[in-house]
């Protein structure tokens, strides 16, 4: 194990103290996405294949938190926005917890999605309005990062072939950057193509990674990310980012310098569960396993050792 890692783990453990899951900011309470994150990345990164103890207590809380209806929300006072629900189902699944609030967090979502309108003629937005993804808040647009996560967390329990997930995954191609890459939510927006960000880019590649040879777009955004993170530091940037290159076996052979550096910048921040989080998954392949990810045949990936 590499030392950054054991810091990393180390210091995760402490920010959580008594509580059963992580918060947004050390000493907050407990949050579906922070807790999810942080435990996916002591997973990912324990050499003994086991689940601790606090992965375990936050697979219980997430539990607990879920509602009647199957959807998880951003902590226990706060049940609504649903989108969190991904989340949930892939800590659920990678730590082997019971298949119940799977299928209902599932069930969930597969009912929901992001309205849609007519393409208007002529109008601002480069991108197809009339496919559904899944959005932040119930009855409002579709967005990148929650069609993505929804996507991830279906295909990984079982739903690859489902008619929402491929409606998902349209709206992902759809929304692809001429250039290569994906924004939060538009591509062009009055002709003009909006400027691509590391995590949403590295979040759609994960997405689309079906174990078939990458379109020419999906080529795009990988040489996009290859360049662009060579200078990124940022944890969540950085740590989807190389997810995103590893899905399609581009893992730069710097990568673990890269997270070396980022955890460095992470460790003493009030915000660091997340980061820590994002940085740990990054530096294992076994969060591909996961994320329920087909690498392509053939593929190379470098080194983490």
């Amino acid at each position: 194990m590499q030392s950054w890692v054991k810091t990393a783990r180390d210091r995760l453990l402490e920010i959580r103290g008594s509580e059963p899951g992580w918060g947004y900011r050390t000493g907050g309470e407990p949050a579906t996405e922070p807790t999810v994150l942080a435990a996916l990345g002591l997973l990912a990164s324990d050499t003994q294949n086991s689940v601790d103890p606090a992965t375990a207590n936050a697979t219980r809380w997430l539990t607990s938190i879920q509602r009647s209806d199957g959807a998880v929300g951003v902590s226990f006072k706060l049940q609504t926005p649903e989108w969190p629900t991904s989340y949930a189902l892939l800590l659920w699944q990678a730590a082997g917890s019971s298949t119940t609030p799977v299928t209902r967090g599932c069930h969930w979502l597969l009912q929901h999605k992001g309205i849609t309108f007519p393409n208007p003629k002529d109008g601002a937005l480069g991108h197809d309005t009339t496919i559904p993804g899944w959005s932040w808040v119930n009855d409002t647009y579709s967005w990148l990062e929650p069609t993505a996560m929804a996507v991830i967390a279906l295909r990984r329990a079982g739903f690859a072939d489902h008619p929402r997930v491929r409606l998902g995954l349209a709206m992902i191609n759809d929304r692809v950057i001429p250039e290569g890459g994906w924004n939060f939510g538009n591509n062009v927006t009055f002709g003009t193509s909006l400027r691509p960000k590391p995590a949403p880019t590295g979040m759609a590649l994960v997405a689309l990674a079906d174990g078939n040879e990458p379109s020419p777009a999906v080529e795009k955004s990988l040489d996009y990310l290859s360049r662009e993170l060579v200078r990124v530091r940022s944890a969540e940037s950085l740590g989807w980012g190389l997810l995103g290159l590893a899905a399609w076996g581009r893992l730069p052979v710097d990568a673990s310098s890269w997270l070396n550096e980022s955890s460095k910048r992470v460790l003493p921040r009030p915000d660091a569960a997340m980061q820590l989080g994002c940085l740990l998954m990054a530096s294992s392949t076994q969060t591909l396993d996961f994320l329920g990810v087909q690498r392509p045949k053939g593929a190379v990936h470098a080194s983490r050792s």
